[in-house]
């Protein structure tokens, strides 16, 4: 927050710069109205109220304050320096829930540009996000509610105003792979089989139930410490390795569950997964620091499949893998378990004698990582060329590895 107050007050400054008729410009050129209902426009008056009564903004009215202070939140997006940024035609484009773009603030050269997440139609018109990724891996109700919150207006996207994907669920007839959609009514429709149910239908009360089941075990995992497998070496013991191992087993026996009960395009089962994949990074960085113990192959296979399940669920959502908030964590991941085997001397790649399926997973997902990190930061940048550092050490290994045994 207190961020944020720097940034609009230094927004604030340059517009004073500004001569009346380029600040009169600003107002025609860019959204500069919010709902009266919404409470970032409450929030928009009493700040641009107290502005003004400093000696610092007395050549701006209240009301010049207030225009101003809309047009900082709404258009304005996060700058590569750390400040915000105010563009000509990148701030004037659509917001989705399942974007086109992505807006990246110093993917190429340290300049904010947009990129393309997908194939994009002649005539199309381009949208980017106003929410963070993990935002848009809501159902509709709460990724509307965060739209207003955060930029005070009711999204009317394709996401939000055609069928929920986010929020399907397995459809109650014999057809294998029907899955039920719900639309902007209480009502949900079979892909395959065509039918019609209500809230009241018995099936679907039981899946609502379960719906309020998963979101309560998602807050209670994601309110404990992700790195449940790390206990410091000096007082580690087997029954702490061991609890910490059946903390981690529970997190990925309740993701399989609510998975299956959800069914694969649910939002909860993904961000279940999404834990999965911070546990498993947590746990083998912290064993390449010198500390806790952990299977490292298990710890390897949690991960990528955790990685798979959840950028499936992305793409069938209509969202990239490369909107993600942590795009490189495979590449730190992978640097990781590097730097474990090599302290362990390989052992456990010498005692299986083999490159295990996890570790083939692991490279592929790591090549698939890759290629939106030069999309998103540029061939030249110093994150491709760490990602394809650490691939060609990784590939180094696999080499090695085949050597000796074949």
């Amino acid at each position: 927050q207190e961020h944020q107050a720097q940034s609009l007050l230094a927004f604030l400054e340059a517009c004073l710069k500004l001569e009346e008729d380029e600040r009169a410009w600003l107002k025609s050129h860019f959204d500069c109205t919010l709902p009266v209902r919404s409470p970032l426009a409450q929030l928009v008056a009493g700040t641009a109220k107290i502005l003004g009564e400093s000696c610092v903004f007395q050549a701006l009215t209240c009301a010049e304050l207030a225009d101003l202070c809309v047009l900082k939140v709404v258009n304005c997006h996060e700058a590569a320096f750390g400040g915000s940024a105010l563009y000509k035609t990148l701030s004037r484009l659509a917001h989705s829930c399942s974007p086109s773009c992505l807006y990246s603030a110093g993917g190429h050269r340290g300049k904010g540009c947009v990129i393309a997440t997908r194939d994009i139609r002649a005539g199309e018109l381009l949208s980017i996000s106003y929410l963070r990724h993990d935002q848009l891996l809501m159902g509709r109700g709460d990724r509307r509610a965060a739209v207003f919150v955060a930029r005070g207006f009711d999204c009317a996207c394709s996401a939000c105003e055609g069928p929920d994907w986010l929020s399907s669920i397995p459809c109650p007839c014999s057809l294998v792979g029907c899955i039920s959609v719900s639309d902007r009514g209480s009502f949900w429709s079979g892909v395959l089989c065509g039918r019609r149910y209500t809230a009241e239908d018995k099936t679907m009360a039981k899946v609502q139930q379960q719906e309020t089941h998963w979101a309560q075990v998602l807050e209670e995992f994601q309110g404990r410490p992700p790195s449940l497998l790390e206990r410091p070496t000096a007082s580690s013991s087997e029954e702490d390795s061991q609890s910490a191992w059946n903390d981690a087993r529970r997190l990925s026996d309740a993701a399989s569950q609510a998975r299956q009960n959800l069914g694969p395009y649910h939002w909860l089962p993904a961000r279940l997964e999404a834990r999965r994949m911070l546990v498993a990074h947590r746990a083998v960085t912290a064993f390449a620091a010198g500390r806790g113990q952990l299977m490292i192959m298990q710890v390897a296979e949690d991960f990528t499949q955790a990685t798979r399940r959840y950028n499936m669920t992305l793409r069938l959502a209509g969202l990239a893998p490369m909107q993600r908030e942590d795009l490189g964590r495979t590449v730190q991941f992978t640097k990781a378990v590097l730097v474990v085997l090599a302290k362990l001397q390989m052992a456990p790649l010498l005692q299986t004698r083999c490159w295990p399926t996890s570790f083939m997973h692991l490279r592929m997902a790591l090549l698939a990582e890759l290629h939106d990190v030069i999309c998103v930061f540029g061939c030249d940048s110093s994150q491709a060329e760490h990602a394809r550092d650490v691939a060609q050490a990784w590939d180094a290994l696999r080499c090695q590895i085949l050597l000796l045994f074949g």
